[in-house]
């Protein structure tokens, strides 16, 4: 099986559902990597339908709108990259629950509110984290103290 990766040079910006029309015709074993579509609009729960999705980087993408439960549905997920976009909401409490293999997270330079998920703690593997630039409040998660690999927080 070959991976797959989307680049921004296949997926016009003009076209909101070209990433929807790709999603529906492979197989979620069958897309591995996404890596910065031309997204302009919020990201459906289909994605959450790629359940071996390895890396999903979505960098100055035009993403928005809130992340939903799908974001939990990632267990071979390594690495999860929503970078300066215009992603916003609340990330939901058990999001990072499956997340075992998670190294890289950053959500960095978003419009991301309210307490950070304490299912964080349960990305064990994670090397590098960045909120930064967001509008999360409220305590820092106890958990975080179940991150004993990261190298880069922010």
């Amino acid at each position: 099986m070959e991976d797959m990766t989307l680049m921004s040079r296949i997926i016009n910006p003009v076209e909101q559902d070209a990433l929807y029309r790709i999603l529906d015709s492979v197989s979620p074993e069958e897309l591995i990597f996404i890596e910065n579509p031309a997204l302009i609009g919020s990201l459906s729960g289909k994605i959450g339908n790629l359940i071996r999705l390895r890396r999903l980087v979505l960098t100055e993408s035009g993403g928005s709108g809130g992340v939903s439960n799908w974001i939990g549905e990632f267990a071979y997920l390594e690495q999860l990259t929503l970078l300066r976009n215009r992603f916003s909401g609340e990330i939901p409490m058990d999001a990072f629950r499956n997340m075992k293999k998670l190294k890289i997270l950053y959500l960095s330079e978003n419009a991301f509110q309210g307490a950070m998920p304490e299912s964080i703690g349960s990305a064990t593997a994670l090397v590098k984290l960045d909120l930064s630039h967001n509008g999360f409040s409220g305590k820092i998660t106890e958990n975080l103290t179940c991150l004993k690999k990261v190298e880069l927080l922010k």
